[in-house]
Parts: C-alpha cells; sequence; structure tokens
C-alpha cells in the first residue's frame, strides 16, 4: 500500500473522532446550562399586566422595570388628535389672573386609558418566552 492510499483511511478516521468529541462536548455544555438555569425543568408561567391612567405604556414599562429588573425604554406616541387630548389648564396654571378669561395659553396633557397585556416568563430567568 502506498503512503498516498492509507491517508484517506486515517483522516476519515480522524473526522469521526473529532465528530465524536465535538458532539459530546455539545451535549455536556447543554447539560450544563439546563441545570444551571433550570431551563426546560419548569414550565414558564403566565402573567397579566393592568395599568390604568394618562400614559399607560409609560405605567406599564415602570411596573416591569420594578418587577423584573428590566431596562425598558419608549417614547409616547405623537398626540394629534383633540380626542386624545385633555385640557388641564384650569387645574395646573398658576397664573391665569394675569390674562383674559379665556386668552390664557392652553395645557394639554394625554386623556390615557388601560393598558392591559398577558405575557409568559420563566420564573428562574426572568425572561419572556
Amino acid at each position: 500500500m502506498h503512503k498516498n492510499e492509507a491517508a484517506p483511511n486515517i483522516r476519515k478516521r480522524e473526522n469521526h473522532l473529532l465528530l465524536v468529541l465535538c458532539s459530546g462536548t455539545l451535549v455536556a455544555i447543554v447539560a450544563t446550562i439546563l441545570s444551571v438555569t433550570g431551563s426546560g425543568m419548569q414550565e414558564p408561567s403566565k402573567e397579566s399586566l393592568s395599568v390604568n391612567g394618562a400614559r399607560p405604556v409609560k405605567l406599564a414599562a415602570e411596573t416591569l422595570e420594578k418587577k423584573y429588573g428590566w431596562i425598558i425604554t419608549y417614547e409616547d406616541p405623537p398626540y394629534v388628535h383633540e380626542t386624545e387630548l385633555v385640557d388641564v389648564t384650569e387645574k395646573v396654571r398658576r397664573d391665569l389672573d394675569k390674562f383674559k378669561p379665556g386668552h390664557a395659553p392652553k395645557v394639554f396633557t394625554p386623556k390615557g386609558g388601560e393598558l392591559a397585556f398577558e405575557y409568559n416568563i420563566e420564573s428562574a430567568t426572568k425572561k419572556t418566552c
């Protein structure tokens, strides 16, 4: 047998051995991760959140941040229609006496409302699923 004829058989054995070692390592890593995190051992729990206010998205984000330690960023949508706003001028302005009745600059806040939703979360990792 020539040297070149034996080389493919040796390479096949080396590749097979490498595949077996990599597979074993992958199984060990996955088993370790599952045992440490508890993933796969617990069913995710279904949680619900309901908030009501002028800025319900802000309230929901703050509630989830406090409960889970998450960092959540959000941006209020633009309020462009009068049905989305409430005139609070009379309640918040302290200088109404300086203007003729009805001529003080208006102060508006979002009308708001209720925001309610459900989500699944893994209790061990506090990650949604």
